[in-house]
């Protein structure tokens, strides 16, 4: 939400109001979409409807349950996310003094570019959006001039692992992918479709790719951190991260009852703060303890 993403509760608002405020002339270009991708209208609707009815704290819980829709909540997803994928938020100068990218990017560059793949850092998501990864290659090209091609080959010894999919891949020097900008094509969007995956069964994700890469980077970190998380107790038990001494992390917003509920379910989450995500990277030591 630092970099003007929605929550997942404002997201399914934004759903909600886009398709049934039907006077509007978003309506109008988020109908040819409709067609352009194939999506059927009447199915979008009467998911706005459910989504309006039904309490669920985001569309993802709601479309595990509900899979009949998940074509439909992926090109709702994807409608809006894609519109939030604006450079600005993430490089503007009236950002960088309350940028936790920036302040985790001044503690990995190195003195040249060959040294950069000296950092230890690796990043496990739930969310969909590509900023953090076009923030560390658009830094990488720009500091050292150097090209798409040679930063995404870097950027493998910092591997971003997404649980759920994400908004398609970022292409390498113009070619494959799709460039992070908030254009709403039909291609754009049919591509972020592509990539979103809605999880609804634990055969879902015992052998995926994805969940399985995350567990071997949990197994060999030194240091976990939960960064503005949600602790949504399905997802942390996804994780199926076992005792570690180094586990700690970010509860702003909970109330002290909520906070003794996620020390039920992590037992051994250890100098949990509450803080923002940039107040903890500085406050917790967590990036330079060895």
């Amino acid at each position: 939400m630092d970099y003007g993403f929605p929550s997942g509760d404002l997201l399914m608002r934004t759903i909600v109001s886009s398709v049934l405020n039907q006077n509007t002339p978003e309506f109008v270009r988020l109908s040819q979409l409709m067609g352009e991708v194939g999506v059927s209208k009447s199915r979008v609707l009467e998911l706005a409807k459910l989504i309006q009815n039904t309490p669920v704290q985001s569309i993802d819980a709601l479309l595990e349950k509900r899979d009949e829709f998940i074509n439909e909540g992926k090109f709702g997803i994807a409608y809006q996310l894609i519109q939030y994928e604006n450079a600005d938020a993430i490089f503007g100068l009236h950002k960088r003094c309350e940028s936790w990218y920036q302040y985790l990017w001044n503690l990995m560059q190195t003195d040249d570019v060959e040294s950069f793949h000296n950092n230890r850092l690796s990043v496990v998501t739930f969310n969909y959006d590509r900023s953090f990864e076009f923030f560390l290659r658009q830094s990488l090209c720009n500091l050292y001039k150097i090209d798409d091609q040679k930063a995404a080959n870097i950027l493998t010894n910092v591997p971003v692992v997404h649980l759920h999919g994400q908004l398609g891949n970022l292409p390498v020097n113009e070619k494959g992918g799709r460039p992070y900008t908030n254009q709403l094509t039909p291609e754009a969007i049919a591509e972020s479709m592509d990539g979103i995956k809605i999880i609804h069964e634990a055969s879902d994700f015992a052998n995926d790719p994805q969940f399985k890469r995350a567990y071997e980077l949990f197994e060999d970190a030194q240091q976990i951190a939960f960064l503005g998380f949600g602790y949504h107790p399905t997802n942390v038990q996804r994780l199926k991260l076992r005792e570690n001494g180094k586990l700690t992390g970010t509860v702003y917003g909970f109330t002290s009852k909520e906070v003794g509920r996620i020390r039920e379910m992590l037992p051994y989450l250890n100098n949990i703060r509450e803080e923002k995500v940039l107040e903890f990277l500085r406050s917790s030591g967590i990036l330079w303890e060895k």
